[in-house]
């Protein structure tokens, strides 16, 4: 069970990468596109998408001002 959770998400995100590599589109747009062709609710695929790739649609939402940016503080 968990190597068939592990196995769908390693092929989702690497759908997502191929897709953004070959369309030259955001990771957001992406993700919603095939979620729209997969016909899957994009709440649903968030749990299969890898650190990286959200790590990056964090980084463009923040870029378009859909998250606030993250306020990294000295420690002194």
């Amino acid at each position: 069970m968990v190597g068939m959770i592990l196995d769908l998400k390693n092929k989702f995100s690497r759908s997502v990468e191929l897709y953004v590599e070959k369309w030259n589109v955001s990771y957001m747009d992406a993700v919603l596109t095939l979620c729209e062709e997969y016909n899957v609710e994009p709440e649903a695929v968030v749990k299969h998408l890898s650190k990286p790739i959200m790590e990056k649609i964090k980084t463009e939402a923040q870029s378009l001002n859909f998250l606030p940016k993250s306020k990294t503080k000295l420690p002194f």
